[in-house]
């Protein structure tokens, strides 16, 4: 099964099978070995189709849930508390996706790793779109210092990362509004 594999099945870059390794994400080609589990987050079809539009849509489902329908039963510190779980679940599906658009940046050769597609992917989109690029840099800035090829490790390591500012603003910024 494994010799039959043109594609590695994490990242989708093409394998050398003379390699134990993918050499875009440092996958192990011989899937034989692995849990079930890990069979299933390692595959970019799963993430892509299920995994990511699964957790936006169940933060979606809550921000839907909470404002349309138990707004009005719930306390200000109730609704804030909801916030972090939604806002987690969209930030780690919508940084999942653009961790795929890097990785196959970097298989297309626009990259070496995760920061350096990132950062010449902003420099092209900049030039085109100053204001939006600007923006954009500035929201998805985790994935300028996040060294690694593991789409799920990136999308995980900058939801924490906002979830971190959005703690310091709800403890430090909005009890003073």
């Amino acid at each position: 099964m494994t010799n039959q594999r043109k594609n590695c099945i994490n990242c989708g870059g093409p394998l050398d099978r003379s390699k134990e390794k993918c050499i875009y994400c440092g996958t192990a080609t011989d899937f034989e070995t692995k849990k079930k589990i890990t069979l299933v987050l390692k595959n970019k079809k799963f993430r892509i189709t299920g995994l990511y539009p699964i957790l936006i849509g169940m933060g979606i489902a809550i921000v839907l849930n909470i404002y349309l329908f138990a707004f009005n039963n719930l306390s200000e510190t109730q609704l804030v508390g909801f916030t972090p779980l939604w806002f987690f679940l969209i930030i780690f599906g919508l940084y999942g996706y653009f961790a795929e658009f890097l990785m196959n940046r970097i298989i297309d050769g626009k990259g070496k790793n995760i920061p350096d597609a990132y950062n010449k992917w902003v420099a092209e989109f900049v030039k085109r779109h100053l204001f939006i690029g600007l923006v954009l840099a500035l929201i998805l800035s985790p994935f300028s210092f996040i060294k690694t090829r593991n789409s799920l490790l990136v999308a995980f390591t900058g939801s924490v990362i906002w979830g971190i500012l959005l703690l310091i603003f709800f403890m430090g910024i909005f009890p003073a509004l």
